[in-house]
């Protein structure tokens, strides 16, 4: 054992921190280039960046959220990372999260570029209904679709809470 290391020492520490971190992100930035390019948009080397609307700034939160939690958390399922992702944009986290990525790309010279024609307003719907149902979720619904939901049932409501609270254990019926 002539070649024995102290995995604890500071070089090595320092060498180890500088991977993780980097595959940590590169990993988000593998998930922001590639809903960047679906949805007509890249970052390149340019004096100054195109404009980003919020709702593409939200999409592009959210890519990155999305891959950043499955990285974090692999044996959690798509419905869990869809979840959390969703969280951190409700909170704000996630656009906090890429205003910071885009700021430090931008200090490296690569800024937004926006194809001629334009952002993919349909592709971005796409990519999103396809997160969505990778996670087995159901899109939230719009005003139309909430005017044609069903009626709720009363009764059975009134029901399925009398039957849940007298089936309990300890108050006498069955469990």
């Amino acid at each position: 054992m002539s070649n024995l290391v102290s995995l604890g020492a500071m070089p090595i520490a320092d060498k180890v921190t500088r991977f993780l971190q980097a595959r940590f992100y590169s990993v988000q930035l593998a998930a922001l280039e590639a809903s960047a390019a679906a949805i007509g948009c890249a970052f390149v080397q340019r004096p100054d960046a195109h404009e980003m609307p919020a709702d593409v700034e939200e999409h592009l939160a959210f890519a990155v959220m999305l891959a950043r939690e499955a990285c974090l958390a692999p044996s959690d399922g798509p419905q869990a990372h869809y979840c959390t992702a969703q969280a951190r944009l409700e909170e704000g986290y996630a656009t906090a999260l890429l205003r910071e990525i885009t700021a430090a790309l931008e200090a490296l010279g690569l800024r937004l570029q926006v194809r001629p024609q334009g952002f993919d307003w349909e592709a971005m719907r796409a990519q999103r209904l396809g997160w969505e149902s990778r996670a087995h979720c159901r899109p939230l619904a719009s005003a139309v679709d909430a005017d044609r939901a069903a009626p709720v049932d009363a009764a059975a409501v009134d029901q399925f809470v009398a039957d849940f609270f007298n089936n309990r254990p300890g108050n006498g019926a069955r469990a």
